[in-house]
């Protein structure tokens, strides 16, 4: 048997291998479920120092120097829930999920360990009753208001 051949028989193998992996995490979401725990997320801010080479040359020869530079981080305070459920797979047997959702405020508060919660899929939204361009007072509270990470 030549090299080329094993490696060929190798590369397939892997390849199948990957692509297994890569749709055994493909699946349908949870979107209900009942609530199992609810956490806040305080703001967090932290500096992180990053050394950055400098390349220069003096003569014929190059020198290489480190400068420190501070990255400020920022992450804004979040508010998430754990819910637990059942979703049907293509071949309709049911699995039990978990999944946490960042949610506003608002809905955090109303909401309660053990209630039954919807996720409302972004594509079926309300749609305003009445639409206007935004002043600039809304402009400004848009900029303002932290986006929780997804």
């Amino acid at each position: 048997m030549s090299k080329i051949n094993v490696s060929c028989r190798w590369m397939k193998v892997t390849l199948a291998v990957v692509g297994c992996l890569l749709l055994a995490g493909c699946g349908p979401r949870l979107n209900s479920g009942i609530v199992v725990s609810k956490k806040y997320e305080p703001e967090e801010k932290w500096i992180q120092i990053l050394m950055v080479p400098r390349i220069y040359t003096v003569g014929k020869s190059t020198v290489t120097s480190f400068m420190a530079v501070p990255v400020f981080h920022r992450k804004p305070e979040c508010w998430v829930m754990t819910i637990h459920g059942s979703v049907e797979d293509r071949n309709g047997k049911k699995k039990e999920k978990t999944r946490a959702l960042y949610v506003p405020r608002e809905t955090y508060e109303k909401t309660s360990v053990g209630d039954f919660y919807t996720v409302q899929p972004p594509d079926k939204a309300e749609v305003p009753i009445e639409q206007h361009d935004a002043t600039s007072e809304e402009q400004l509270a848009y900029r303002e208001k932290p986006a929780c990470p997804r």
